[in-house]
């Protein structure tokens, strides 16, 4: 989810990556690798944010922007338009993504307890 999200984003011209992907990707391999590894955190170490929607919005909220932020000051990808403008889209796409992702979680977790 959250490498076609970055593509969507890419495509729509709200972030760019210094560096130009190969072929047709929006971004570059390690952006995939770094979603891969997130992706592994929702059902373990961050399985207690399944349980409670609205901190899970509020982490996306938060945590999506500082972590973009972090990467456009690091010279990681450029953010168009000001920053506090992307920030507060990212911030808003991001609350949502990771609520629904969190919703998600609980209930795949749900049903493997109840298949056990």
């Amino acid at each position: 989810v959250g490498f076609a999200m970055d593509s969507a984003l890419a495509l729509l011209g709200v972030m760019q990556f210094p560096q130009r992907p190969a072929m047709l990707f929006t971004q570059p391999l390690w952006m995939a690798a770094l979603w891969v590894s997130f992706a592994t955190t929702l059902s373990h170490c961050l399985r207690w944010l399944t349980s409670r929607p609205p901190l899970a919005v509020a982490f996306g909220a938060i945590g999506g922007p500082l972590a973009y932020g972090a990467g456009h000051h690091l010279g990681a990808l450029s953010l168009a338009g000001p920053p506090p403008v992307s920030l507060t889209a990212l911030a808003l796409i991001w609350g949502v993504a990771m609520g629904t992702l969190a919703e998600l979680t609980r209930m795949t977790v749900l049903r493997e307890q109840e298949a056990t």
